[in-house]
């Protein structure tokens, strides 16, 4: 999965499939959606039941896509998740983030417009990501990891609460 800006300002979100034959399913914004140099927030979120794809710039919805989610997709959430870079189905990079990246969060349902909104200025404390992600109700809460980004040295970002760690690659804290 990635979420990206293009050099118009588009902002974009899609996945690969994990067999090269399938084809790679993607959103995209209208031009200019995305200002250079102003801080904006982010967000994308897939309803694999419904195949719907949706595009959020600062909480409000600017794209949305409805498709069919095939089987050559394989189990969404299990490939890798690119932070700040976009990687085709061949993996080759097809570029990189010229900015900065404050906060990445994934969860295991789509989170809707609401929810972005208020939660996107919200910093959450790991009391906070230890209850949304263990909820007896986590089909409600469903918070799978949340980085920070606040290591400030090395190239290894840790996920509270699971401890998985993204590697940082070709950027600079």
């Amino acid at each position: 999965f990635y979420l990206s800006v293009a050099g118009d300002g588009a902002m974009r979100a899609g996945f690969d499939s994990r067999s090269s034959s399938a084809a790679h399913l993607f959103v995209q914004s209208e031009a200019s959606v995305v200002s250079v140099n102003v801080w904006v927030h982010l967000a994308a979120t897939l309803d694999s039941v419904s195949g719907t794809l949706i595009g959020f710039v600062n909480g409000e919805q600017v794209v949305r896509r409805d498709m069919v989610v095939s089987a050559a997709f394989g189990v969404l959430g299990d490939g890798p998740l690119y932070i700040g870079t976009t990687h085709l189905t061949d993996h080759t990079n097809a570029g990189s983030l010229q900015g900065s990246i404050a906060r990445v969060r994934v969860w295991s349902r789509p989170l809707t417009e609401k929810e972005i909104g208020l939660s996107m200025s919200t910093r959450l404390n790991s009391e906070e990501v230890n209850q949304l992600s263990t909820s007896s109700a986590l089909s409600q809460q469903g918070l799978v990891a949340s980085y920070e980004l606040e290591e400030g040295t090395g190239y290894l970002a840790a996920s509270i609460p699971t401890g998985n760690t993204a590697q940082l690659i070709g950027g600079h804290w």
